[in-house]
């Protein structure tokens, strides 16, 4: 059923799905007589092939999974603003006290959910990573830094792969100052149902932040919340970020915008996937 699912999702995306759609109409236009609906097929696909690589279809595609959390910590900064006027008006006896409430941890984990890796020696650990994964982790070192006593929890196997990704992150982790001792990995899963249901396992019920690119954090909350988790969502790797200004790129359809077009298609089908499967309401 994975393999399934990966090889009925990759012609689902917006390049192979429109260049099957072309491949269809050359055959109608080269094999039949039946030209009109051969042309009909080759402009289809190259013309939504060309909306799906412009920016402003791409956002409204990707946009409404990205923003549906906000970033992990505004809140709280809020209240610690909040707390440090309220610090300011304690009498000196209470400072102290107030002060090492703010420094305690709120969280007992910070679960970063690999995207991805490639194990070549070659290039350095940095480089071992997707734009994902690095992003993943980078806010979730952030996050394990603003909550001192917390575990940085990695988690993500190889489903293709004979290495684990979670090795990986952890060597970039440790590589970026985090103490071996605070990590912790979970390196048998393969997608993300794997994930929530291994993760419960090792942490019970925890407190946790979830930690995973913007677009895919409302399935991924959802499939948690499915295990008996409560994950505080923190969003990373935003792509379809405002840029008011103008620029002559924003006039031609780029393979970026299209990657993003492909990463609001993924998501959706995967939460499709999960109502089917009733794994998310």
């Amino acid at each position: 059923m994975f393999l399934f699912k990966k090889i009925l999702s990759n012609f689902l995306f917006p390049l192979p799905f429109c260049l099957l759609i072309c491949v269809i109409g050359l055959v109608f236009l080269w094999v039949t007589k039946r030209q009109r609906i051969g042309r009909t097929l080759v402009t289809l696909g190259v013309a939504l092939l060309a909306l799906l690589a412009y920016e402003p279809v791409a956002n409204s595609l990707l946009s409404p999974l990205e923003q549906k959390y906000p970033p992990y910590g505004e809140s709280r900064a809020e209240s610690r603003v909040s707390s440090a006027d309220a610090r300011r008006s304690t009498p000196p006896s209470s400072t102290s006290s107030s002060t090492l409430d703010l420094r305690r941890s709120t969280l007992d984990y910070v679960l970063v959910l690999g995207g991805g890796g490639d194990p070549d020696p070659r290039v350095p650990v940095t480089s071992r990573l997707t734009d994902a994964s690095m992003g993943r982790l980078i806010e979730g070192i952030r996050i394990y830094r603003d909550n001192p006593g917390s575990t940085l929890l990695l988690s993500g196997g190889g489903a293709f792969s004979k290495t684990s990704n979670t090795d990986r992150m952890k060597a970039v982790a440790v590589a970026l100052g985090v103490p071996k001792g605070d990590i912790k990995v979970e390196s048998r899963s393969r997608d993300t149902e794997d994930q929530a249901r291994f993760v419960k396992e090792m942490i019970g019920t925890d407190r946790l932040a979830l930690v995973t690119s913007a677009s895919h954090l409302p399935r991924s909350v959802a499939l948690l919340r499915q295990v008996g988790l409560d994950p505080i969502p923190a969003p990373a790797r935003h792509l379809a970020v405002h840029d008011p200004t103008l620029s002559p790129d924003d006039f031609f359809p780029r393979s970026f915008e299209l990657y993003k077009s492909q990463r609001a298609v993924y998501e959706y089908l995967g939460i499709a996937w999960g109502k089917l499967r009733g794994q998310i309401e």
